[in-house]
């Protein structure tokens, strides 16, 4: 092979190397962009930007996507409450639907069947969603707050419920004939770009070079 053709081959591997480890970190999974939360505002703080705040506990959880192959940390998930007093929010009736995603690291809350909450939501009264941090915490953990808000609002027990809510219950064996994975980027995305642009790259070149061996 001319040392021409070598000097290029070179510099043709140096330059996809180089792009390479400019976008690995964009490819690579980092926890630096996990979710994080900044010091818990006050409670009359949340009083006062938050659409929705009451107690409940957690009847039922579904997870859309659950039954896909692959699934995202951001898979949108409703969560039904037995909704038990209620501090703000006109129309939060006995069974009320927050809206939330299926990770923390993507700020959704990691919420529990059968668990009670004290719910800071946002969105409007058909349209609530709950963040990791929204204020949201367990019952067993609000006593702090749950004084607080006595302090700036008399709680009211939710509306009743349409009699027709219907609400559509996942269990856990659906979708479990098949394991389930995560749309996560790994370095094994890099290494095979890598490998596969090398090969290109050094085809072309030997297909140059043998045909001017043989033209010569």
């Amino acid at each position: 092979m001319p040392k021409s053709m070598l000097r290029w081959n070179g510099i043709a591997i140096l330059f996809v190397l180089g792009l390479t480890m400019l976008l690995a970190p964009m490819l690579l999974p980092s926890h630096a962009y996990a979710c994080s939360c900044a010091v818990s505002p006050s409670v009359a703080s949340e009083f006062a930007k938050k659409t929705a705040i009451f107690t409940g506990e957690v009847t039922d959880i579904k997870i859309h996507n659950n039954s896909m192959k692959v699934q995202s940390s951001i898979d949108p998930v409703d969560v039904t409450f037995k909704v038990q007093q209620v501090w703000k929010g006109e129309k939060i009736s006995e069974k009320t639907v927050v809206k939330t995603v299926r990770s923390d690291e993507s700020c959704g809350y990691p919420f529990k069947e059968a668990q009670a909450y004290l719910v800071y939501a946002y969105g409007d009264g058909s349209n609530l969603e709950v963040g990791l941090c929204s204020g949201t915490k367990l019952l067993a953990e609000a006593g702090i707050d749950l004084k607080e808000l006595n302090v700036l609002q008399k709680p009211v027990v939710p509306i009743a419920s349409p009699t027709n809510m219907k609400v559509d219950h996942v269990t856990a064996d659906e979708g479990a004939n098949e394991p389930a994975r995560y749309f996560e980027p790994s370095g094994l995305w890099v290494i095979a770009v890598v490998i596969a642009v090398v090969i290109v790259v050094l085809s072309g070149a030997f297909a140059v070079w043998h045909y001017r061996r043989r033209r010569f």
